[in-house]
């Protein structure tokens, strides 16, 4: 079976939201929402690299390459995260493990030559951990791992917040979301860009809800939390602070208030299905968590960085110098 590598185009929408469909884990979604996760984003619409069979024409693999500003050592550059890959359950049981990897990487390096050629700055993933034997061939790639660290449910006695801060839900939308960000951006050498261009697709994609964290009524903290039952955890994400020292010490205990009231509101026999808080961790993060009795989890998270301006040096954009968060 021979098969040919291509971009996509517009004709091949209905074939690829039918492949998401019926050969996706992620499960099945409407046009519509198609459309808003990889046309309608903030950065424009995805990018898609196809695999097609030859005799049939038909799309048997896809990969999707979502465009996502990021702010790098104070600049924002121009970026693209590939989403997952998709294949064909026929083709994927009529191929081998070998063909199946020859497959992924064709489809990767024929998207990185085209973004590189567009003038793209870099390319970054989360894959999951499974990925890693694969990524570890690529020559081009930096990596890190950032732990989950996770607190039980429920907390015994959570830690209040100090005088003068306080915690209530915030829109996506809210201007002073901008502010803090413009403050925060520099925190970290790299960060994807977490405003109110953003915001609101990055957290519309789950029961997400949003929260701001204000010191004498200036915001100085905002985070996302998603109840995640099957995987038995208050997930945290999009934690952005205005420093990494009081704002992020009073932005988790803020995070550990709020989750603790939305368990304690459940019904007894649903609060059995959400066993801890989990956060990915950060070097700077790490000591407030401990503070806050948070424990290292069992679980690593793979950042992978492929660099395609060769402006950018390897040190200005390592990994372990990024702030990420679970969702993204």
């Amino acid at each position: 079976m021979a098969i040919t590598y291509r971009m996509n185009t517009d004709a091949d929408e209905a074939a690829l939201v039918d492949l998401w469909t019926r050969h996706s884990d992620w499960g099945s979604l409407t046009v519509d929402e198609w459309e808003h996760k990889f046309l309608r984003t903030p950065g424009g619409p995805a990018t898609f690299v196809l695999a097609v069979e030859d005799d049939t024409q038909e799309i048997v693999a896809q990969t999707a390459y979502v465009p996502y500003p990021i702010v790098a050592n104070g600049h924002e550059i121009t970026a693209f995260r590939p989403f997952g890959i998709i294949v064909n359950e026929s083709f994927r049981s009529k191929s081998g493990f070998l063909r199946m990897q020859q497959m992924v990487i064709k489809m990767y390096t024929m998207a990185a030559d085209q973004f590189a050629s567009q003038g793209v700055d870099l390319l970054f993933m989360m894959p999951d951990p499974r990925w890693s034997r694969i990524v570890k061939m690529m020559p081009f790639f930096q990596t890190t791992t950032f732990p989950l660290w996770s607190h039980p449910l429920p907390l015994s006695q959570p830690e209040p917040l100090p005088s003068g801060y306080a915690v209530a839900p915030i829109e996506p939308g809210d201007a002073r979301i901008d502010e803090l960000w413009q403050q925060a951006a520099g925190l970290y050498r790299c960060m994807v860009t977490r405003d109110t261009r953003t915001l609101p697709w990055k957290i519309s994609h789950g029961a997400y809800q949003l929260f701001g964290v204000s010191h004498q009524g200036q915001l100085v903290g905002f985070f996302a939390s998603i109840a995640k039952r099957k995987d038995n955890q208050w997930l945290l994400t999009d934690m952005v602070t205005a420093d990494n020292h009081a704002a992020l010490q009073a932005t988790l205990r803020a995070a550990c208030l709020v989750v603790q009231e939305q368990y304690e509101r459940l019904p007894e026999e649903d609060r059995v299905a959400y066993r801890k808080i989990a956060v990915l961790s950060t070097p700077p993060m790490e000591p407030v968590l401990q503070q806050l009795g948070f424990q290292r989890d069992k679980y690593d998270f793979l950042l992978v960085v492929h660099a395609l301006n060769k402006k950018l040096t390897k040190e200005q954009v390592s990994p372990a110098q990024w702030y990420v968060s679970a969702n993204d």
